[in-house]
């Protein structure tokens, strides 16, 4: 089973390719490959631009070794649309195409990741083991939306009542400590549904249009065909066709977030770690089916599953695409 994880702005980012390397190889900081990762990034597409540096098992010390946990570059070519996410592996930095990521170029010149920590811990900030230190734009109601390098414990991801990041983040340039994160919870509007509990109407695609659908086929929306029928039990399937192209999906809506994620649990299981587990912008987690070649893609108490003939790029906006309407 392969994994990847990346998580909107509202967050703090986390992309996580886990290629097994020595754990107990000595440590770099973020930058001593980066001239590096820039230069083959250059390679792939003259205007990509660094988006995300991030390490899931950064040391005490600020660096990570090479292998799982180690550093992670992430590109993103707006000439070309896509994303890229380079691996500092034991030898060769190890490429991989990414479904979707962040935009917000981060500074041409920035303060090292030992020096980010640093900052961090003189703000507040206590590791507990690995530290989860990434560079990346952030947006949340303590800090004014921005690039930052962001570290984050253990003790640091609330997952009750829902989920909070509330990270330690530091100005990339002074290298001085900012602010702690609230997580969301300064910007929380009280609700009439529980927490991740929306009330979309599945017959409607949760409000997904032909407008909508538009960017995903190459066509004007006024060319968009779309087509609206019942799968079987809580599910609907959704169509929109252009100039030869399809683009659908299925959507059912659970009673609650936790009836969705035994759902998505008992899916998962059937697959038998021959998938692909991707997280989305909105706070969405998807599997991607190796064989079926499908997405599926939890958000709260939806879920929406991306049907061929789209590939796994195209299918991971689609699903994003989706999802955010609600």
């Amino acid at each position: 089973m392969k994994r990847i994880g990346l998580v909107g702005a509202a967050t703090v980012a986390l992309l996580a390719m886990a290629i097994a390397g020595a754990a107990s190889a000595a440590g770099n900081t973020a930058k001593a490959r980066l001239a590096e990762a820039r230069a083959l990034a250059a390679k792939w597409q003259p205007d990509a631009a660094l988006v995300t540096v991030s390490a899931l098992q950064a040391r005490d010390d600020g660096t990570a070794a090479p292998g799982l946990g180690g550093w992670i570059y992430q590109f993103y070519s707006a000439k070309a649309g896509r994303w890229i996410g380079m691996h500092a592996g034991a030898k060769a930095l190890e490429r991989q195409d990414l479904p979707v990521g962040l935009k917000t170029p981060v500074p041409q010149d920035f303060v090292d990741s030992d020096k980010a920590l640093d900052a961090a811990r003189k703000g507040g900030f206590k590791s507990s083991g690995d530290t989860l230190l990434s560079l990346q734009v952030v947006g949340d109601p303590s800090i004014k939306t921005g690039v930052y390098w962001c570290a984050t414990g253990a003790a640091d991801m609330m997952t009750k009542p829902e989920l909070r990041v509330r990270s330690w983040c530091v100005d990339p340039k002074s290298g001085k400590f900012v602010a702690r994160l609230a997580g969301g919870a300064a910007a929380a509007k009280p609700a009439a549904a529980a927490p991740g509990v929306f009330t979309i109407d599945p017959a409607k695609c949760g409000g997904f249009t032909a407008a909508d659908a538009a960017p995903h086929l190459g066509a004007a929306a006024a060319q968009v065909k779309t087509a609206s029928e019942k799968a079987g039990g809580e599910e609907w399937k959704c169509s929109y066709a252009a100039g030869g192209k399809t683009a659908a999906f299925t959507i059912a809506v659970a009673k609650s977030v936790k009836e969705a994620e035994a759902r998505m649990e008992k899916y998962t299981a059937t697959l038998k770690d021959d998938y692909t587990e991707i997280m989305l912008n909105h706070g969405a987690e998807g599997v991607w089916s190796n064989a079926a070649s499908t997405l599926t893609v939890r958000r709260g108490n939806v879920i929406v599953r991306t049907l061929p003939p789209l590939g796994k790029v195209p299918q991971a906006k689609l699903a994003d695409a989706v999802v955010g309407k609600f």
